[in-house]
């Protein structure tokens, strides 16, 4: 997971973003994914390598048509939840209850929030 994360990150500051996209993780997934994975021996023997079993089968079934539109719908939330929507901020907690990568996401809201609350009460503070 970290790992993706790194070089996510890294794929979107080469390329000029400062917010990593989804492509940028489906790009590096099959990457840092394919070591981790044993297949059995006929699944195997179906695909040159382990990169492309995750290209082919995991990016493809598991991510596009299960995840994504999970991920979409918390980048929106997110997105909303950092100008003050309360709703968007609640439906990004829910999300974050489904899906580990969208925990990560919400942990950066909090963080995020936490920092404007903090900044706030120094400036309250110096006055």
């Amino acid at each position: 997971m970290e790992s993706t994360i790194r070089f996510a990150k890294a794929r979107a500051w080469l390329y000029g973003r400062p917010l990593v996209e989804l492509d940028d993780v489906l790009f590096v997934l099959p990457y840092t994914l394919n070591h981790r994975l044993v297949l059995r021996p006929e699944v195997e023997s179906a695909y040159p390598n382990k990169i492309e079993f995750v290209k082919e089968v995991v990016i493809e079934e598991v991510i596009r048509k299960i995840k994504a539109p999970i991920w979409i719908k918390a980048i929106k939330a997110y997105s909303k939840a950092v100008q003050g929507d309360k709703d968007a901020r609640e439906e990004l907690k829910q999300l974050a209850d489904r899906d580990v990568v969208v925990l990560k996401l919400w942990r950066k809201y909090e963080e995020e929030e936490k920092s404007e609350m903090n900044d706030f009460e120094k400036l309250l503070i110096s006055n």
